[in-house]
């Protein structure tokens, strides 16, 4: 019984190195994703709209690849944050109306988004930063594969529904199906908007058409 008491603490103090261990990796790479990464592509992004002798349409489309890597590096550094330390809350009354005008207001080319909105307030209980973090990574989701964007906005049964979407698609929101945390198909935007929602207590579904078609994501929130 001794002998198996020291086998099984032999083997904790093991596993618990090794978890140390990868801890520390992840760590690691969250700081080089953080700190390394995002210059040199800011940098790149910056070189690629002063080149000469290129047509415009590719140093523009070179250009938004270079940015959306820099977007993605930011939002897996922040993924990897929060499943690490957890997430702290500021919660206080916020117009979810108010912040889908500012995803139409901050994007690259606004005749591309459409707005369905109410026209009066609808208030949460919601940290806004975090919020407003939650819907931009939504947003930059879809547009990244889509020429045209669509986002709906309305109150069902106690709580709000922001829908985000390609213009063109044609599977209808019902089809959408919730966002799983160890679904390997869902990318770092996706998981960080669903992590930022479940903080709030709402939740991320998502529906994708065949073929890389279009895609869109549905945030519900408590009112």
């Amino acid at each position: 019984m001794f002998v198996l008491a020291v086998i099984l603490a032999s083997i904790l103090q093991r596993e618990q190195h090794r978890i140390g261990d990868l801890d520390r990796q992840r760590r690691s790479l969250l700081t080089l994703l953080e700190h390394e990464v995002p210059g040199p592509l800011r940098e790149l992004a910056t070189e690629l709209r002063g080149l000469r002798g290129v047509a415009p349409q590719v140093t523009d489309r070179l250009t938004k690849r270079a940015e959306q890597l820099v977007f993605l590096s930011d939002d897996l550094a922040s993924l990897g944050e929060l499943e690490a330390s957890g997430l702290h809350l500021e919660k206080r009354a916020t117009n979810v109306v108010e912040m889908v005008h500012e995803l139409r207001a901050g994007a690259t080319d606004r005749q591309h988004v459409v707005l369905t909105v109410p026209v009066a307030p609808v208030r949460v209980n919601a940290d806004p930063d975090r919020l407003r973090q939650a819907l931009d990574a939504m947003f930059r989701e879809v547009s990244a594969t889509a020429d045209s964007v669509s986002v709906d906005c309305r109150t069902e049964k106690g709580s709000v529904a922001i829908s985000i979407g390609s213009a063109n698609m044609s599977m209808p929101s019902s089809a959408a199906t919730l966002v799983r945390a160890d679904d390997p198909a869902v990318g770092a935007r996706t998981q960080l908007a669903r992590v930022l929602l479940a903080a709030h207590g709402g939740t991320l579904f998502g529906a994708r058409e065949a073929a890389g078609r279009g895609q869109r994501l549905i945030a519900r929130l408590p009112i």
